[in-house]
């Protein structure tokens, strides 16, 4: 109920805790986001990194206000190629209609709106291959949507240890911090964005 969801991230946010939950479509994000926006009212942080996990099917309105309440995204591009389908989306349409359709997963947008994005994978659901996210997000089926490389490995390096408090340790390659990286076998800037996903990992 949203009385429970109401409770639970009030005394989550007032404990000083991160607070993130899954929700996908526009009425589940609601209940959260509501429950969020009045915790930040009843306790304020500035800090906070709350964020919403999945985010699917946001409206232009629960955006606006996440950028509002500092709340960022976690999300899962490969979803795409996983469940949903890059070189179209017909089977989604006839579930969602077009209007909902244009909602699917809207990077371009929520990034315009200064909201942080946290690449993910959701495995076991979709397989760890970070290079199959940022393939995926970078090719958005909806061409207004797409992000560019820079922004969907931003995504899954700097953003998504900043999105755990990790910034310190791990999101760049710099002296004094974790040896967190990988070695590819070719340049993602140099291949055609839909090979991405093929590159190498070297080490």
């Amino acid at each position: 109920s949203q009385e429970t969801m109401d409770k639970f991230i009030r005394e989550a946010n007032r404990a000083g805790l991160q607070i993130s939950v899954h929700c996908e479509s526009d009425r589940s994000i609601e209940q959260v986001l509501w429950a969020m926006e009045k915790a930040l009212r009843d306790f304020p942080r500035t800090d906070h990194r709350h964020r919403i996990e999945h985010l699917e099917l946001p409206t232009h309105n629960q955006i606006e206000r996440m950028a509002s309440a500092g709340i960022m995204a976690s999300m899962q591009p490969a979803f795409f190629p996983a469940f949903i389908g890059l070189e179209n989306m017909e089977i989604y349409e006839t579930l969602l209609g077009k209007t909902r359709l244009s909602r699917v997963h809207p990077y371009r947008t929520i990034l315009d709106h200064d909201i942080p994005i946290c690449g993910g994978s959701d495995s076991p659901v979709t397989p760890y291959d970070p290079l199959t996210g940022i393939q995926a997000a970078v090719n958005h089926p909806n061409a207004d949507e797409r992000v560019s490389l820079h922004e969907a490995l931003e995504m899954f390096t700097t953003t998504a240890a900043w999105s755990a408090f990790e910034e310190k340790d791990k999101g760049t390659v710099l002296s004094g911090k974790f040896a967190d990286l990988v070695v590819l076998g070719d340049d993602p800037f140099a291949v055609n964005s839909e090979e991405i996903a093929d590159i190498a990992i070297v080490q």
